[in-house]
């Protein structure tokens, strides 16, 4: 699978800087300057965004035709998509926050959830990607995701939709607490099977690395 990395350093960013030894290690990385030509070159499977929410407003055309055609995400630090940055005069400027953007990707609203009970992480048996990871990982404030994922009414006669889902979300680390209870899940998929980012999977990692 090849990845895209977006990441530039003179671009907002959720939280501590990677260094510049760590960016290194990355084998495809663009700027916001290379950013749009790359995703329409049809070299990359999966894009990861290390900025969190924030992106540049220019290049959204062409990130949301990227999950159009079955691109993947990977998705660190806080809501994504959720602040568009423009440049004014050489100087990055960030819009008012916003949920239009992540909307066109069928997540309706993020929701703060209270990571203070939550006594220790765990990765999913289901889908084991994050087993035996828990370690990278430290307990933080997260968000759970609100969906709008049935576009089809099957049932024409009442209110809302019903059909089939275009998504499934699933939890792959889950925070709990002490009584085993589960309180959080700050690292989720979405897989879409149906519509029009059917074959695409987006990995959110819901807080800083």
């Amino acid at each position: 699978m090849s990845y895209l990395f977006f990441y530039d350093h003179t671009f907002p960013f959720d939280g501590v800087r990677p260094s510049d030894r760590t960016i290194a290690n990355f084998s495809e990385v663009v700027d916001v300057e290379g950013l749009e030509r790359a995703l329409e070159s049809g070299k990359y499977q999966t894009f990861i965004n290390l900025h969190g929410s924030y992106f540049p407003k220019d290049s959204w055309s062409a990130i949301l035709r990227f999950f159009q055609q079955g691109g993947g995400l990977v998705h660190t630090g806080d809501i994504p998509f959720r602040y568009p940055v423009y440049k004014d005069q050489g100087e990055w400027k960030v819009e008012i926050e916003q949920t239009a953007y992540h909307q066109q990707l069928n997540i309706h609203e993020a929701l703060k959830v209270d990571s203070s009970k939550v006594h220790e992480l765990v990765g999913s048996n289901d889908r084991p990607i994050l087993e035996g990871l828990e370690s990278a990982f430290s307990i933080q404030s997260t968000y759970g995701f609100v969906l709008h994922v049935t576009k089809e009414d099957d049932q024409p006669h009442e209110n809302g939709s019903s059909g089939p889902m275009d998504a499934h979300i699933y939890p792959l680390l889950t925070g709990l607490s002490e009584e085993g209870r589960e309180i959080s899940a700050p690292v989720v998929l979405i897989e879409n099977t149906k519509g029009q980012f059917s074959g695409g999977r987006l990995d959110f990692f819901e807080s800083a690395l």
